[in-house]
């Protein structure tokens, strides 16, 4: 027996943060910037945080998670969706830095994030919108390997239904620390070799550095 009915996430805000020309995330506005496959500048190509309201709401309706929050656009090439990403950040200046809730039924043991996206599916929006999703789960239970959680949800923005997204947790020291236990003060996340995304390089660079000068002849 099967039961199809999805939770619910609902996200309010003041409409002038999404929709407004000059300070909105959601439209292409009057403020922003060229990237992101853009050949016009564009707001939603901003990463500008924004206050919002995070509601989860258990298939039955009854709200399981409330929390003031910051959001911001994610994602790149598909911010010119009109279904768009959100990173979803928790902050203190709002009162709590994490946000207690076990919101991935594959992770119940995780009881607290400091963020996580509520994403768009990506490329594969407009088409069967999980197909990133599947590819994380297919290793499971063949092959001891890191996956990020999801969990597909209905989505309402400011009260207006929008459609289908994913709640997906977000590779960055915090995903480190949530489900290894290792203090996200003490990782570094270089991207391509190249590119520090969390922490320093230093150790990275040096090893390389190292390396460099070995004497490939010398067993």
């Amino acid at each position: 027996e099967h039961n199809f009915t999805l939770p619910v996430v609902s996200i309010s805000t003041d409409p002038r943060y999404l929709f407004n020309d000059t300070i909105g995330i959601y439209v292409e506005g009057i403020n922003g910037i060229i990237e992101n496959c853009t050949t016009v500048p564009a707001n939603w190509n901003m990463n500008w945080d924004r206050h919002a309201v995070f509601e989860y709401l258990a298939p039955s309706g009854v709200t399981n998670f409330q929390q003031d929050l910051d959001i911001r656009l994610a994602g790149n090439c598909t911010r010119r969706y009109s279904q768009k990403s959100f990173a979803i950040e928790a902050s203190k200046k709002y009162g709590l830095g994490k946000l207690n809730y076990p919101f991935f039924n594959q992770k119940k043991n995780i009881l607290k994030y400091e963020n996580f996206f509520l994403r768009n599916s990506g490329n594969d929006n407009g088409a069967a919108l999980l197909r990133d999703a599947l590819i994380q789960y297919l290793p499971l239970g063949y092959m001891d390997i890191d996956y990020l959680a999801y969990e597909p949800v209905t989505f309402y923005l400011n009260g207006q239904y929008w459609g289908i997204q994913d709640l997906r947790e977000k590779i960055d020291a915090d995903y480190i620390e949530e489900n290894f236990g290792v203090d996200a003060s003490d990782v570094d996340i270089i991207q391509k070799n190249v590119y520090v995304d969390e922490g320093t390089g230093d150790a990275w660079f040096s090893y390389l550095d190292s390396l460099a000068i070995l004497n490939p002849n010398d067993p």
